[in-house]
């Protein structure tokens, strides 16, 4: 079975030779597609923060307390159940599908519904802990939490990248524009996509998908257009959690002083 897989997504005769090789091209194809829209939002923030100039006058300069490490926590604990509970669900029903549409629709479920639930319990904690590296404790932790509970390594590495992101575009913003916030968590919401992503270099993950979905629909659906597609829908999906928590947390943004 898994001498078949070496070949399901290799592209050319010359990558069927050599299945490292393939492995490879897709994990760089993969990183340089994050690198490059994770570079693109945090210029845009940048350039959208110098032009907003005088109206960003808030520098925080005060640094994390033990009441913040609770909130973090308090935070933590209902946003790790949320995603656990809205992720599995929708990978079950992939998992369970009988066609490729149905199955995509229901991986891509997965951070949709993880940006759009969590959106706003992410922005209060935006408004409430607005000091340097509170959002990035916050958003380090559950990818750990993820590997620690039977995932590869590669979700918690990876997903650095993105809580890191994100936390740069907070402090471009100077943790008090609602557009710095708007792209942080688009850009943070990538990083639940990482679990699907990690089966391309995972045998054991791919043994495990294979048995639950058959051999035809996981060839069709886990390929590398695929998993970008379910990836920009994650991006859209956490700047719609964003604007839903906005809406929700109007007096919140107001009395934070955050525009």
């Amino acid at each position: 079975m898994l001498a078949y897989y070496n070949t399901l997504y290799v592209p050319t005769k010359k990558l069927r030779a050599h299945p490292c090789a393939a492995k490879v091209a897709y994990g760089l194809l993969m990183c340089f597609s994050i690198i490059g829209g994770v570079c693109g939002l945090v210029l845009y923030t940048h350039l959208q923060r110098k032009k907003a100039g005088s109206k960003m006058n808030h520098t925080p300069t005060s640094t994390l307390k033990i009441k913040d490490l609770t909130l973090i926590g308090i935070f933590l604990v209902i946003y790790y159940i949320i995603i656990g509970i809205a992720s599995m669900t929708a990978v079950f029903c992939a998992m369970a599908a009988n066609s490729v549409a149905v199955s995509l629709a229901c991986f891509a479920l997965a951070p949709l519904s993880c940006g759009v639930i969590t959106g706003p319990l992410v922005i209060l904690l935006m408004t409430k802990i607005q000091k340097p590296w509170g959002f990035f404790i916050f958003g380090i932790i559950p990818s750990f939490l993820l590997a620690f509970t039977g995932h590869t390594f590669i979700v918690p590495l990876v997903g650095i990248v993105f809580v890191a992101a994100a936390e740069a575009i907070l402090r471009a913003g100077h943790y008090a524009s609602f557009r710095a916030m708007l792209a942080a968590c688009s850009v943070f919401n990538i990083w639940t996509t990482l679990p699907l992503v990690a089966v391309f270099f995972s045998e054991k993950m791919q043994t495990s998908m294979i048995k639950k979905m058959g051999t035809d629909l996981f060839s069709h659906v886990f390929t590398v257009p695929h998993i970008a597609l379910i990836m920009v829908v994650a991006l859209i999906a956490g700047a719609l959690g964003a604007l839903l928590g906005h809406a929700m947390l109007k007096k919140h943004f107001e009395k934070a002083g955050i525009a």
